[in-house]
């Protein structure tokens, strides 16, 4: 897969964006003529949210202490905004909370933090006096957010 080879946990015969170097699309030209090949050997239809999680995961790995990069941020975006997203988009709040509230979005200093312990900026003329709270970065969008387990900042206010 783009000239090199990896690992058939990371390739699915699709993904409808880029992840390159965590996950790959099997190319159009392999996907017709080789399917049972590359089936047999562990391509998978397509990612599952887990698949997605691991890649946000080994990222948080790999920065350690340090800020995401501005590539690995573009990526971490992608995954969560696209990939997540339209995995469980049609899931029910309580189920994705329960299932998902580990899987880590970016914060507002580009550091990865696990969902459920994160506040979405929804109101930003509301001033919150915690400097505890920690809060989800503006490009991930409030919908995945919180249906990921960040609370809403008007909710947060209210406590």
């Amino acid at each position: 897969v783009e000239n090199t080879y990896v690992s058939p946990s990371k390739v699915a015969f699709h993904l409808n964006f880029e992840a390159a170097p965590h996950l790959y699309q099997l190319p159009n030209k392999y996907r017709n003529s080789c399917r049972e090949l590359f089936e047999s050997v562990g391509v998978q239809p397509s990612f599952k949210v887990e698949d997605f999680s691991a890649v946000l995961e080994a990222v948080k790995q790999g920065c350690g202490r340090k800020i995401l990069t501005e590539e690995n941020f573009q990526m971490c975006r992608r995954i969560i905004s696209e990939g997540i997203w339209s995995l469980i988009r049609d899931k029910n709040q309580e189920f994705c909370q329960a299932n998902y509230g580990g899987i880590l979005l970016p914060d507002c200093n580009l550091m990865l933090q696990p969902s459920k312990s994160l506040c979405y900026n929804d109101c930003p003329w509301i001033k919150v006096r915690d400097s505890s709270v920690k809060y989800c970065h503006g490009d991930i969008p409030r919908e995945v957010a919180v249906k990921l387990g960040a609370v809403p900042k008007r909710h947060k206010a209210l406590e």
